[in-house]
């Protein structure tokens, strides 16, 4: 695999901060999971999810690195279409589970970050 060497462009310096944040985003995911899970609420669907988009931002990492612009832009609107369903199945979980103030309150903001994403990963 060959790695980029070049100095980042502004599009792909733009590309790394957006990795970036969705990884972190995955990493939140995963620990309001956690937190979930502790309360009883089944997680199962969620947690696939997380899984699944943190494979595909590996994978969006291994390409960028190739600097493969044209595969990773190929590969953002399944990577998209995670984070959608991952926002849609904590909107679920705010409709179906009686949690507390704080817990919803967390589950609304992190359904409204991933929002973000989803409108972020739109523009790339």
């Amino acid at each position: 695999m060959t790695r980029c060497v070049s100095t980042l462009s502004p599009e792909r310096e733009q590309m790394k901060k957006f990795l970036d944040l969705s990884k972190d985003m995955l990493v939140r995911s995963d620990q309001m999971n956690t937190d979930l899970s502790t309360l009883g609420i089944n997680c199962m669907h969620t947690r696939t999810l997380v899984e699944t988009g943190c494979r595909q931002i590996a994978r969006i990492y291994e390409l960028e690195n190739t600097c493969d612009t044209g595969s990773v832009r190929a590969t953002l609107p399944a990577f998209n279409t995670t984070l959608k369903s991952l926002r849609d199945a904590y909107r679920i979980i705010l409709i179906r589970e009686d949690l507390p103030p704080a817990t919803a309150h967390g589950v609304l903001s992190m359904a409204q970050s991933l929002e973000v994403m989803v409108v972020q990963v739109s523009a790339v």
